[in-house]
């Protein structure tokens, strides 16, 4: 496990930076860093294998994935894009990092810190709640059923192994009674790098925003290294995450494995799609996707959800782009994603048999008529009472929701109703309280959007909870 494989050693970013060369005035360094990648990954690759044994139905995590992510960013940065030895070795330890803590081993605490989370509460209530339409006892709760568990298991560890992601470089693996050992061996590396990698390694979870706003700082050199060894976070992170979104093809489901797991069908879906992709190519400014085998008509639901993921690759290529851009930074190679405007476009590429998948959105062209004829008086009727009553019930659930988020006595929030005169005979109902907010986020992609709810929602569980001033 300790020797590098074909794909790290032949990328571009590896033997642009961390390669051994003739000549090199900085061998010392340069052999520092290679050879505390060299055991961080052979550390980390153990914690790797131990994802499947938790969350079987995930498509591979294994060494083979975080090892072809080098050759993925390679590609996705393009062959004139130059990263620094320091953010090369930053890069390659985030990647490791990045989806290790889908491991219950990886957590620190294992499943007795896991079991006393609150966030783990939640889901098992959620989980019952969804499968038998009731609350769990307090026994169900410490001990879930096998098919519960299982299921909020899978949930719980994709939701917080990017949080976790940010300490792991620091915690002891080792027992008790035993010295302590760290996937960074090397004391003043990983006091150096460990926190910048967790950090790099966590957001790949969170939006390009978010990631602009706290990468707004280039690092500078250790003290070994020589002074141009710099840092940039937001470009390492860049390729994380690109990288990341863009490993699709059939190493990632390796057919065999896929016939022995038991698999949901959400789950059997994403293995069905990968199991099929080739490996990209860069044409152009644009990363390329193809199939092998065509999608016969009972896979038409794998091949609706590749678009999807390829649609949602394409994205987060063109808002890295983006922002890349507005900076004065240099772009990446690849800015898009080809086909995916069009269903039509993409069966070019990734086909299908016997079945032609069609552009069948539904468009509204008149929204306001839709609003009003399926909402308003249709909703709430002619008696203004009813949506006044709706309007309190909102702001006694978010009371409610702050009074057990800070943790405040029952006595705590109001609602408060008033009837403002604006003018003569003119009136506005206002209704106020000092709940919970929403974040900008939450407005946005919830409130404004007719029909969905943010109760409930996967979102809500990963959101940090944004309380009213």
């Amino acid at each position: 496990m300790s020797e590098l494989t074909q794909a790290v050693i032949n990328s571009k970013i590896w033997q642009s930076a961390l390669a051994i060369r003739d000549k090199d005035p900085y061998t010392n360094q340069r052999e520092r860093l290679r050879s505390a990648f060299i055991s961080f990954r052979e550390r980390a690759g153990y914690l790797a294998d131990m994802i499947r044994k938790d969350i079987p139905e995930l498509t591979v995590h294994d060494l083979n994935h975080l090892d072809a992510l080098w050759e993925i960013s390679s590609m996705i940065m393009g062959d004139q894009y130059s990263l620094t030895p320091t953010e090369v070795f930053t890069l390659g330890g985030a990647i490791l990092l990045h989806d290790l803590a889908m491991s219950v081993i990886s957590i620190e605490g294992g499943y007795t810190a896991i079991i006393k989370d609150r966030r783990w509460v939640d889901l098992v209530i959620s989980e019952y709640q969804n499968v038998y339409d009731r609350d769990p006892t307090q026994t169900e709760i410490n001990n879930p059923e096998s098919l519960v568990f299982k299921r909020v298991m899978f949930n719980y560890l994709r939701q917080v192994h990017g949080e976790k992601a940010e300490r792991l470089a620091f915690i002891s693996y080792s027992k008790a009674d035993k010295p302590p050992l760290f996937l960074i061996e090397d004391i003043e590396i990983r006091q150096t790098f460990g926190r910048i990698i967790g950090l790099i390694a966590h957001s790949h979870c969170s939006s390009i925003d978010l990631v602009e706003k706290n990468f707004s700082r280039v690092i500078g050199a250790p003290s070994w290294c020589p002074p141009d060894w710099t840092i940039d976070p937001l470009k390492v992170s860049c390729a994380l995450r690109l990288a990341d979104a863009a490993h699709l093809d059939a190493s990632r489901s390796p057919t065999f494995l896929k016939e022995i797991t038991d698999l949901s069908p959400i789950s059997e879906l994403h293995w069905c799609f990968q199991e099929k992709l080739n490996k990209p190519y860069l044409r152009d400014d644009a990363l390329t996707f193809t199939s092998g085998a065509a999608f016969k008509v009972t896979e038409e639901g794998a091949w609706w959800l590749c678009l999807e993921v390829l649609r949602m690759l394409d994205r987060e290529l063109r808002s890295v782009d983006a922002m890349l851009a507005e900076k004065g930074y240099q772009r990446f190679a690849a800015k898009r994603v080809t086909g995916v405007d069009l269903p039509e476009r993409l069966m070019s590429y990734v086909q299908t048999d016997g079945w032609r998948p069609i552009n069948a959105i539904i468009h509204v062209t008149d929204l306001p008529a839709v609003i009003k004829s399926i909402g308003g008086e249709e909703l709430y009727g002619r008696d203004p009472q009813v949506p006044l009553r709706e309007l309190i019930q909102n702001g006694c659930d978010a009371v409610r929701a702050r009074r057990l988020y800070e943790k405040r006595e029952r006595e705590y929030g109001k609602v408060t109703v008033s009837i403002i005169e604006l003018a003569e005979g003119d009136f506005w109902l206002e209704v106020m309280d000092n709940g919970i907010g929403m974040s900008q986020r939450v407005m946005t992609d919830f409130l404004l959007d007719f029909g969905r709810t943010f109760w409930g929602s996967p979102q809500m569980l990963r959101i940090p909870l944004k309380t009213a001033a």
